[in-house]
């Protein structure tokens, strides 16, 4: 049995063991079909998105019988405050995907198959937003000075780089920043600076962002 991550909480810890069988479906490209008269088959358009997808984990809850005096019910009771108690999406990880993590919402509902009041059976839905985050796209990289470092998108799917320029005390003036696509691979990069007299170099972004300078 595995385990997953939800609002920084291990299910195992709130005595819920899970198997991952249906963790590993992916989200549905949305398209509109259009049909021509005349013409055999619809025309696909593509909206530029993807769908929501539901991750669902078989959850069996079951009461310790050594170690501590919790009961069952009060397994079931917590584990609903877990999961209902906030709404909005949070970042969701498990032991069947080490490398990424998703984010997502639980609203139930929350129906449980009980034995004799010691264990008790459940699927838990999980509503996805469609992205698949790798983990390590959350390393932040440094680069100082007058220097090129290529990031590599080791996908097929648009990647969402953030550049923040930063500038010490003790050290400013002008400076560019070229943001080039050499690999052929597709990214949507934005710039983020705490100054607002910094501009890209090129038009190789798709938004700047400003913050209020300390």
């Amino acid at each position: 049995m595995g385990s997953f991550i939800f609002k920084n909480k291990d299910s195992n810890s709130m005595n819920l063991y899970v198997s991952g069988d249906k963790t590993f479906n992916s989200a549905e490209r949305e398209y509109s079909r259009v049909s021509v008269p005349g013409r055999s088959g619809d025309l696909l358009v593509s909206n530029n998105r993807f769908k929501n997808v539901n991750v669902t984990y078989h959850g069996i809850m079951i009461e310790p019988r050594i170690g501590t005096d919790k009961s069952y019910e009060k397994i079931v009771e917590e584990v609903r405050q877990w999961l209902l108690s906030e709404d909005g999406y949070f970042v969701l990880t498990d032991s069947y995907h080490t490398d990424e993590f998703r984010m997502a919402s639980y609203a139930g509902p929350m129906e449980i198959d009980t034995y004799n009041l010691v264990a008790g059976e459940t699927d838990i839905t999980f509503n996805c937003k469609p992205q698949r985050w790798l983990n390590s796209g959350l390393t932040n990289i440094k680069v100082i000075g007058d220097s090129t470092y290529s990031i590599n998108n080791p996908t097929n799917f648009v990647a969402n780089p953030i550049i923040k320029i930063t500038q010490s005390t003790t050290s400013r003036g002008l400076g560019t920043v070229t943001v080039t696509n050499s690999s052929g691979r597709i990214m949507s990069v934005a710039i983020k600076s705490v100054y607002n007299s910094v501009l890209p170099s090129n038009d190789k972004y798709d938004e700047l962002i400003t913050e209020p300078e300390n």
